[in-house]
């Protein structure tokens, strides 16, 4: 039976793929305002208490299909659902749910049968998920030993990060485009919400209007100080944007790291790293380079370590290039 939905609540009709809908179909009840990835595990859960059965790497598609004519959909990439879209950009509300449709077909990467007795969780799941935590520990443990023998600013010199991109203690930022992991929002729903707001048509603030005008006026004067006076063009720098980046830019040192300006959040946890340079190729090192290699360090800081499970939150790379190159690269 389905559960009964409040107002910014739905209940859908989920399918997997080559299921048989008459026998094999169930229903979620998911919040309007969460995105598609949110509901993955509700899935996952539901259809392992029904059928015993496991599934992995799923990807949800939009079926809005009658029960008799689901066998013959075509899953397509026009009616794929995004893990970042929401909710209600497809139902915007309870009313427009057909109980009488299947609204989504999921394909899963895989299935895994279990070949025990009904329970109400699956028997291995929590030693296999504290075995995946175990590994997953040691290996960051052993990339923040690695990283904390040079700086940021070491590291990110080409000769350096080839030898580090080849070795075992890579980063994924797609340099080698082989070197790249999992999209940023499956480790946690903020990311989602983040990218989705990101991509929003709402109209900005007007005086995010005015205070980038009054960055771009100032950043003309910049050239001056770049080889003469870093230490000052960086406070200028830093003050000026304090409105726009939503607080206080100061230069804070963690082990092997001194950026051009954080952020810091709750606890010390750093939300917003700055590296700045007046033109690409200027410096040393590529600056989007030196920023992953700074955000590296200042959270795999012994201080702020503790933090990364719990503090997890939208994280913001900015590289200033001035003047007309200027761009920044948000994480």
């Amino acid at each position: 039976m389905a559960e009964p939905t409040s107002d910014n609540k739905i209940t859908l009709n989920v399918l997997i793929e080559d299921d048989d809908v008459h026998e094999q179909m169930f229903n979620v009840t998911v919040s309007l305002q969460g995105i598609f990835y949110d509901i993955h595990p509700t899935i996952q859960e539901v259809y392992w208490k029904r059928q015993q059965i496991s599934i992995y790497g799923l990807r949800l598609y939009l079926g809005n299909a009658p029960f008799e004519q689901v066998g013959n959909f075509q899953l397509s990439d026009e009616a794929y659902l995004s893990g970042v879209r929401s909710v209600e950009s497809v139902w915007p509300s309870g009313s427009d749910v057909d109980k009488r449709l299947v609204h989504i077909i999921v394909r899963p990467r895989s299935k895994q049968v279990t070949k025990t007795q009904r329970t109400t969780t699956p028997p291995t799941a929590k030693s296999d998920f504290d075995q995946f935590i175990e590994e997953f520990s040691n290996t960051q443990l052993n990339f923040i030993r690695a990283i904390r023998k040079t700086t940021s600013s070491t590291a990110a010199a080409p000769k350096n990060f080839r030898a580090q991109q080849s070795g075992p203690d890579y980063i994924n930022i797609g340099r080698p485009a082989e070197k790249a992991w999992f999209p940023i929002v499956l480790h946690h729903p903020v990311f989602g919400r983040f990218l989705a707001r990101l991509q929003s048509t709402d109209p900005i603030d007007p005086k995010v209007y005015q205070h980038t005008s009054n960055y771009f006026y100032l950043s003309q004067n910049l050239y001056a100080e770049e080889n003469n006076n870093s230490n000052a063009r960086d406070e200028t720098i830093r003050s000026s944007l304090e409105r726009l980046l939503g607080g206080t830019l100061v230069k804070n040192s963690a082990d092997g790291v001194q950026a051009d300006g954080v952020l810091a959040g709750p606890e010390a946890t750093y939300i917003q790293i700055m590296e700045m340079k007046n033109e690409i190729g200027t410096g040393s090192s590529d600056p989007s380079i030196q920023a992953a290699q700074s955000y590296s360090r200042y959270w795999g800081n012994k201080a702020t370590f503790i933090f990364t499970y719990d503090a997890i939150c939208s994280f913001k790379l900015s590289i200033l290039l001035n003047p007309e190159s200027m761009s920044t690269v948000q994480m």
